[in-house]
């Protein structure tokens, strides 16, 4: 057996090994869909649309500030030094984060939609955004312990608890508040759990490594890795979170949520598997190595997201009845051009996860500035031309010309894995199908000539 062969037999044991990261994730997937389901007959478009640009600021501010503890200890291993500089590192985000989101927050909504927000919302993001940064750690922990079974049992369990307390809430309050308060639940469930199942099981401190323990390590490796967490946020959302702005009310609504329900789901799974495939390629690239397991880790993800792009393009029509109703016009063709981003996305992840192996701030300043494309020309068409042109400029530039881009701007990080003449025809291939179906739903739905919003 070849080398190559030997390699991405080892990664397809490891992907069996870590799968109940995805199972886990699709599971949640099912409970927050129907969660979903429930709150938009209770609040309708309007909470969302309102929230949707309260979790834009959140979202943004927390990557801003994010220096990956989790990261550097993935990287680096799990040892009293690594964690002690870690834990400093998260300490800094999460006093940041707090002042920041609550202020963002308020000033964000009177900027762009031009009313006030809650008080209670901001303060309910505010909390949320260090509980991330805290729960980071004892998640590495288990990751590089590989105790997959648990977190995705956390994760689980704390999607679930948000959901009910999102439902309980939004029958008596018909506000963004319900939102707000299903990512506070969510948080604070994830790093209660993980925190308390990290403690019980590693009571020791672990080795020693020659760290400095002052956290210094730890923000210079997370100030590097910094823009790759923006860039993975802003290359998706910006445009959902700005263009309430400059379209109309319902219409800025349905792509929120289209994104929510199709982008989301695939990047929490992709995020879910992010820590240890970053930690399995670091231990491959330590022994030497490497490009079987990345190149099994390429065709994979580009297979997968066509087929399941393909899948929700083709179902966008019964997603929207049974998820959106008849209060959200014309989300069907929402759904499907959402889905045809997805292939592209998987490109450009994977080349963030290659990314992380070797911190380095002008690598990641370039794959920040290749995902901009995306949101900038969306958010343009959109406050010209309307929502038409926005969701045509997101299946065109997000679909096909984003991850030619990306994949531009690190052809380095495809050494060994493919050529680029190939890389650019297996996503072409793969986008070309989505597409065709959305502009096979979007005829039908007459989406194009649609104005009553």
């Amino acid at each position: 057996m070849s080398p190559t062969r030997i390699e991405a037999v080892g990664l397809w044991r490891s992907l069996r090994a870590f799968g109940w990261l995805p199972v886990g994730q699709g599971i949640g997937l099912v409970i927050s869909t129907v969660g979903f389901a429930v709150l938009a007959r209770t609040l309708g478009a309007r909470p969302f649309a309102e929230f949707s640009t309260a979790l834009f600021v959140f979202t943004v501010v927390s990557l801003s500030l994010d220096l990956s503890p989790q990261g550097f200890v993935l990287v680096h291993g799990d040892s009293t030094a690594v964690r002690s500089s870690a834990k400093q590192a998260a300490v800094i985000s999460s006093l940041a984060s707090f002042v920041l989101v609550f202020a963002m927050t308020q000033v964000a909504n009177e900027v762009l939609l031009r009313r006030s927000l809650s008080v209670y919302v901001s303060l309910a993001l505010a909390l949320a955004a260090p509980l991330q940064f805290m729960a980071q750690i004892p998640r590495a922990r288990l990751l590089l312990a590989r105790r997959y079974r648990s977190t995705s049992i956390v994760d689980l369990v704390a999607t679930g608890i948000s959901v009910a307390v999102a439902i309980a809430t939004s029958l008596r309050l018909t506000s963004s508040l319900p939102l707000a308060l299903q990512l506070l639940t969510m948080t604070l469930a994830r790093a209660v759990l993980l925190t308390g199942i990290a403690k019980r099981s590693f009571p020791s401190d672990g080795p020693a490594v020659a760290l400095p323990p002052d956290g210094a390590s730890a923000i210079r490796y997370g100030l590097r890795v910094l823009p790759l967490n923006v860039a993975a946020y802003l290359g998706r959302s910006l445009d959902s979170g700005i263009l309430p702005a400059f379209i109309p009310a319902t219409a800025a609504a349905a792509y929120s949520r289209s994104y929510q329900l199709v982008v989301t789901p695939i990047s929490q799974v992709q995020s879910s598997l992010g820590p240890a495939i970053i930690e399995n390629f670091a231990r491959s690239q330590r022994e030497g190595r490497t490009n079987g397991r990345e190149r099994t880790v390429w065709y994979l993800g580009l297979a997968g997201s066509a087929t399941v792009a393909s899948l929700i393009a083709v179902s966008s029509g019964l997603l929207s009845a049974i998820l959106f109703g008849p209060r959200w016009p014309q989300a069907q063709a929402f759904i499907a051009g959402m889905a045809s981003i997805l292939p592209g996305m998987a490109i450009t992840t994977f080349l963030s996860w290659k990314l992380q192996l070797r911190a380095s701030a002008p690598n990641s300043l370039r794959h920040l500035a290749a995902q901009m494309v995306t949101p900038v020309t969306v958010i343009v068409s959109g406050a010209i031309l309307g929502p038409q042109a926005a969701v045509a400029t997101l299946v065109m530039v997000g679909g096909i010309v984003n991850p030619i881009l990306v994949m531009l701007a690190n052809r380095p990080m495809l050494m060994g894995i493919s050529s680029l003449r190939r890389a650019y025809l297996s996503v072409l291939l793969a986008w070309s199908m989505p597409a065709l179906i959305f502009v096979a739903v979007s005829w039908r739905c007459g989406f194009w000539g649609f104005s009553a919003w």
